[in-house]
Order: C-alpha cells, then sequence, then structure tokens
C-alpha cells in the first residue's frame, strides 16, 4: 500500500517534536542546548519547504493543515530560544523565578478564554476570584525571588502580576453588580444563564469522570455559586417574578442536592489514597486529555477547529495540574514532579493553540 506524502510528511513532523518534547519541554531553560534547538528549527522549516513547494491547486487540506501545524511549531521553538536565551543570561535566580511566570501567563490565559470581551452579567464572579487567588499566591512566590535582588526583566514581570490582580479583583466587583442589574424579567432569565453555567462545569468535569483525579475544591466552587444565585432567585421571588423563576428555583435546588452528594463521594473515594496511587491516576487522566487534544486538534485545519471543546480540556488540564501542584506540596515525588512539568509546558502549548485558532477565525 501507498504511503500518502501527507502522512510522510505528518511522521516527520511528529518525529521532531517528540525530541522537543523529551528534551526542552518542561527542562530547566538554562541548561538547554541550542545547537539542539536549531536543529529542531530548520529540519521543521525543511518538512514546511517540501509542502510548499508544492503548488497550492494540488496541495489539498490535509497538506495545508500539516503546513499550519509546521508553521506553528517553528513559532512554538523560536519562542523557546528566546526563552533559553533569556533565561542564560539571567543566571540561577531565573530558575526560580520562570515557573512563576508562566504559572502568571496561564492565568491570563484562562482569563482570556472566560471574561475578555465577554458580557458582565454571563460571567462567572467565583472562578475569577479563583484566578486572583493564584495571582496572590504567584505574587508573594515572586516577591520572595526577587528580594535577593534580580533583572529588570522579572521585576517586571512581577509587577505585571501585582497590575493584573488589581484589575481583577476590580472587574469581580463589576460582575457581581452587573447580575443584580435591570428589570426583573431581566434577572430572571440572567440567574437561570449563569444557573446552567454552573450545571455545564458539572457536566463538563464531573459526570462520568473518575471521581479519584476531580479536584474537590471545584466543586465546592460550584456548589457556593449555584447556593448564591439560589439566593438570588429568592429575593427576587419576593418581587413576584413568576412561575418561570419558581420552576428555576426548584431545578437549582434539586441540582444542589445531586452536586453535595457527590461532593461527598468524591471525598469518600480520595480518602486514605495514597500519594503515589492519586499522582498515577493524575498522570493517566493528563495522558487522556492529551490524546483528547491530539486526535482533535493536531494537524487540523484551525478554522474548522471547535474552540468550546478546546477551552474545556484546557480548563480539565488546569484541574488536573492544581492537584498535581497540591500534592507536589504535600510529598516530593520525581514522578510527580516530571508529570508536572510536562502538563505545564503542554496547557501553555493548548492555550497558545486557542488563541492561534482564534485569530484565525477572527481572520485579518
Amino acid at each position: 500500500m501507498a504511503i500518502s506524502p501527507a502522512k510522510t510528511f505528518a511522521d516527520e513532523l511528529d518525529a521532531i517534536a517528540a525530541r522537543y518534547e523529551s528534551q526542552f519541554a518542561g527542562q530547566s531553560r538554562g541548561s538547554r542546548n541550542l545547537d539542539e534547538l536549531d536543529s529542531l528549527v530548520k529540519e521543521t522549516k525543511g518538512v514546511l519547504s517540501r509542502i510548499e513547494s508544492i503548488p497550492s491547486s494540488v496541495r489539498g487540506a490535509d497538506l495545508s493543515a500539516i503546513a499550519d501545524t509546521a508553521k506553528a511549531n517553528v513559532d512554538i521553538y523560536t519562542r523557546e530560544r528566546a526563552l533559553i536565551v533569556e533565561a542564560k543570561s539571567f543566571g540561577p535566580a531565573f530558575e526560580e523565578f520562570a515557573p512563576l511566570a508562566a504559572g502568571a501567563n496561564l492565568v491570563f490565559a484562562r482569563y482570556h478564554r472566560h471574561f475578555a470581551g465577554q458580557s458582565r452579567g454571563t460571567r462567572d464572579p467565583a472562578l475569577l476570584r479563583e484566578l486572583i487567588d493564584e495571582l496572590e499566591s504567584l505574587d508573594s512566590a515572586m516577591a520572595e525571588v526577587l528580594r535577593g535582588g534580580t533583572a529588570e526583566r522579572m521585576k517586571a514581570d512581577h509587577d505585571v502580576v501585582r497590575e493584573t490582580k488589581k484589575m481583577y479583583t476590580g472587574e469581580e466587583k463589576e460582575i457581581r453588580k452587573a447580575h443584580i442589574e435591570g428589570t426583573v424579567d431581566d434577572r430572571v432569565n440572567r440567574f437561570a444563564q449563569l444557573a446552567n453555567g454552573q450545571f455545564k462545569i458539572y457536566a463538563d468535569h464531573f459526570a462520568g469522570r473518575s471521581r479519584m483525579t476531580r479536584r474537590p475544591a471545584l466543586l465546592v466552587r460550584v456548589i457556593e455559586s449555584l447556593e448564591r444565585i439560589l439566593k438570588d432567585m429568592k429575593a427576587l421571588d419576593a418581587k413576584a417574578a413568576g412561575d418561570v423563576n419558581k420552576k428555576n428555583m426548584e431545578i437549582v435546588s434539586t441540582q444542589l442536592a445531586t452536586y453535595k452528594a457527590e461532593l461527598v463521594e468524591i471525598r469518600k473515594a480520595r480518602q486514605g489514597t495514597p500519594f503515589a496511587d492519586l499522582m498515577g491516576m493524575l498522570g493517566g487522566a493528563a495522558n487522556e486529555l492529551f490524546e483528547e487534544y491530539r486526535a482533535g486538534f493536531a494537524g487540523q485545519d484551525r478554522k474548522t477547529r471547535d474552540l468550546t471543546l478546546l477551552s474545556r480540556i484546557c480548563d480539565d488540564l488546569s484541574d488536573v495540574r492544581r492537584q498535581m501542584i497540591d500534592l507536589s506540596k504535600a510529598d516530593e515525588s520525581p514522578m510527580n514532579e516530571g508529570n508536572l512539568q510536562i502538563v505545564n509546558s503542554q496547557l501553555s502549548q493548548f492555550e497558545e493553540e486557542y488563541e492561534a485558532i482564534e485569530g484565525v477565525k477572527k481572520g485579518p
């Protein structure tokens, strides 16, 4: 059976990407070999050049999508090279600071997906509070590293985290105000929409999923959000909001009971589980998400990709990452540390791909 050119090119890119993953992803940038990275860039550009030598009239959608992947990989490797050069120039302190800066970028990316350009009346303030808490932790950790005196670039990054934290805090207040504005009918519809948003979080991250890898704090957040929404619905009911609001209150109350019972089961399932077992399960959950990404996005035409699906994958992987970080604080484990480095690298790549797809869909 003849092998198609598309498969040949895709296999070559996969082999190059595998070398990148093994030698650079999640590794200490200060110790990386720039010559090897330059070789990866050169080889990837070579694949791209061979694809582009095929006339566009006969290239087909598959080869065009593979060309897009090659271009994206060149961008990733080139950005990584710049970061490695920067790390080598900053010295040892950068090794402590870099993961904190990367963590802040993941927070910024999540804010972009869930809040930027969105109507405040539809946004989830509890999620934003979670992002603020993450920035608070990163702020403190960055300040500790910077006490020894470091490069201006690191200080500038720290300032960005502090200013962004202030902005998010102000935005949280504005979102909560927007939730209770408008006519009675406006609020009936808004509270229903907000409740549906919490139901979707449960459906995406808990329904049919292994209890061992679910983050209890996320379900607590959902429950607390629904309790707040139900309280607002009850206050509205006192103003004769009508049958629709009463029905919505019943639905929220029913779901709350279900979610509270599930929280008990999740905690029960995780109780007493050895850390090593939980670490292994979280690694498995991350691998499932990597595979879901590969199946739905790797080498695909960005114009046709589902941003809602990619956002869910990013959020799910973020939850796995948070649990790995929590476990690392409780028990030092080379396995968990290695898994966390891979998750950090992949999540950064997924967030970059989200913005790349978003850009393609928006057009010039």
